[in-house]
Parts: structure tokens; C-alpha cells; sequence
């Protein structure tokens, strides 16, 4: 799947964290409709993502954070005193579509 997407979208090509979303799809649906459903998560729910710039993981990242300003100020502020930033712990479930931490 991963690599027939490799050949399918050369311009993206394959970024670590689609294994994961592969691996979920692949265990509910046939090797032709995860393949699909791969295209279909990367071109539509998560644009920009896998790109070369990660446009998309700053916009969603720059958008976590406006949130859990708004809606849990007290983590926020918990967060920032640590200096730990949404990037730094939401990236990597983005990339992975929550995957690898459910």
C-alpha cells in the first residue's frame, strides 16, 4: 500500500507516519481500499500534512493551541512553564491520524 502510494503521489512520495495509517486501515479493509482510503486521508483530511513544509501540521498545530488557550487556559499555562509546545506533542498524533497513541 505504501508504496504503490509512493509511485501514485511521487510528489508527496512516503513520509514515516503513514505506516501507521496504513497499518489501521490495512486491518479493517482489503489492500485496494486502504490504498484508496490512504489517498483519500492524505488529499482530503489531512492537506499540507505530508508535505515538504508541513503547512498543514502548523495550521492544525497553530489551531490546537488558539483551543487550549481558550478552553483549558490552566494546561496551557501549565505547558508554556514547561516550555513544551503544541508541536512538539501534537505532530506526531497528526501525522499519524491518533494512531499510534490510541
Amino acid at each position: 500500500v505504501l508504496r504503490a502510494f509512493a509511485a501514485f503521489s511521487p510528489s508527496v512520495s512516503y513520509v514515516q507516519g503513514m505506516n501507521f495509517i496504513a497499518s489501521g486501515l490495512l486491518s479493517q479493509l482489503d489492500e485496494a481500499e486502504a490504498f484508496w482510503m490512504l489517498t483519500l486521508v492524505v488529499a482530503e483530511w489531512l492537506p499540507g500534512h505530508f508535505s515538504p513544509t508541513m503547512r498543514g501540521n502548523a495550521v492544525d498545530c497553530h489551531v490546537l493551541g488558539a483551543l487550549s488557550r481558550a478552553d483549558c487556559p490552566h494546561l496551557a499555562e501549565r505547558l508554556e512553564a514547561l516550555d513544551v509546545t503544541v508541536p512538539l506533542l501534537a505532530t506526531r498524533w497528526f501525522l499519524c491520524l491518533w494512531v499510534s497513541v490510541l
